[in-house]
């Protein structure tokens, strides 16, 4: 019997819901039988340097983000950045509980659905919502203005992921904890 939660409603804000699945784990779980919790944030959780300096859409060559090179400036973010909270709280239960969690958090940028044909609605495959809410509000500000909106020098520039490369690796994760994979879980997942 397998025991993973993936958890995303209101996931990455959701402070009450992550203590609970946290007491849930440790009151249901033993080494024996872990629980494997794959937690959705969000890439929101980057941004706090620029609303501090309050330099929105300013380049910052200085600063990278990265989760293979770079994994403890992303653990020891600033207690005030969007959704660190939640984070937190996953990160301390699966450092201090990794005989009985294994957990992961995921942290998407702006996820789209690349439509094969112009004509084609693009369609996502969640049961809930199937299109991306900040390509959407893009597009039509584009439409609506005429014109792409920009911000600051017009150097700055995001991330994008696709719907199936994200729904892959939620895919790679559910079949990781079917086989009990270790090694990918923990503070630094």
């Amino acid at each position: 019997m397998l025991d993973s939660i993936q958890y995303t409603a209101d996931a990455s804000d959701n402070v009450a819901a992550a203590i609970a699945i946290t007491a849930g784990i440790l009151q249901g779980h033993t080494p024996q039988r872990p629980a494997y919790w794959i937690h959705t944030s969000g890439a929101g959780i980057f941004t706090y340097l620029d609303t501090d300096a309050q330099t929105y859409g300013t380049k910052r060559d200085d600063i990278v983000f990265d989760d293979w090179d770079g994994i403890e400036r992303i653990l020891n973010l600033s207690d005030h950045a969007f959704h660190r909270d939640v984070d937190k709280i996953v990160l301390d239960a699966a450092r201090d509980h990794a005989d009985v969690l294994r957990a992961v958090i995921i942290s998407p940028t702006t996820v789209y659905v690349r439509n094969t044909h112009l004509l084609q609605k693009a369609v996502g495959r969640g049961l809930c919502s199937q299109r991306s809410i900040q390509v959407y509000e893009l597009a039509r500000t584009t439409l609506m203005r005429g014109k792409a909106p920009y911000i600051g020098a017009e150097k700055a520039y995001g991330c994008h992921v696709h719907i199936q490369d994200l729904t892959d690796l939620f895919l790679r994760f559910f079949q990781a904890a079917l086989t009990k994979e270790e090694g990918i879980w923990g503070r630094d997942a």
